[in-house]
């Protein structure tokens, strides 16, 4: 999945994300999920990533959102993955099963601290993202490899 960083704005389009847990924000507040889920590709070391936060929509996107989950070690941020992971967990919670799930992320954006609303940086949402194919489509040809050798050794 595409996601934001929280960590540094050279990680964008270079850097892999391998969650190690999945929480649900909203606004800057952590919901707790209530039943957790591993994430089955966290054997995955050299991509390891702290959590990974899913919120109902971009526009609560906050300095304060951000500080506060920077404060829960939390690594990056979309509005699906972790529902996802959510889900997954309360289904096999309600039907005693044990489906797996596994996510694997790269950043496409980097969310500013307070602070730095003003610093220029190298690629922001206003950036022309047609110079960056060459970027992304490697760091998808990566997580193709990743992924396909997850799946032929699991």
């Amino acid at each position: 999945g595409k996601v934001g960083t929280l960590k540094s704005p050279s990680e964008v389009y270079s850097r892999i994300y391998i969650p190690k847990s999945f929480v649900v924000g909203r606004r800057n507040e952590i919901i707790s999920l209530g039943s957790k889920i591993s994430n089955s590709m966290e054997y995955i070391k050299e991509h390891a990533s702290l959590a990974h936060v899913s919120v109902s929509t971009t526009m609560e996107e906050t300095f304060a959102q951000r500080e506060s989950f920077s404060k829960n070690k939390i690594d990056t941020i979309d509005i699906e993955s972790s529902k996802i992971a959510r889900a997954v967990a309360l289904y096999n919670l309600a039907n005693k099963t044990k489906v797996r799930f596994g996510a694997i992320h790269f950043s496409s954006d980097y969310l500013k601290k307070f602070g730095e609303p003003n610093q220029s940086l190298e690629m922001d949402l206003s950036t022309d993202r047609g110079d960056l194919k060459y970027r992304k489509q490697n760091i998808l040809n990566e997580i193709f490899y990743i992924i396909k050798k997850h799946i032929l050794e699991k």
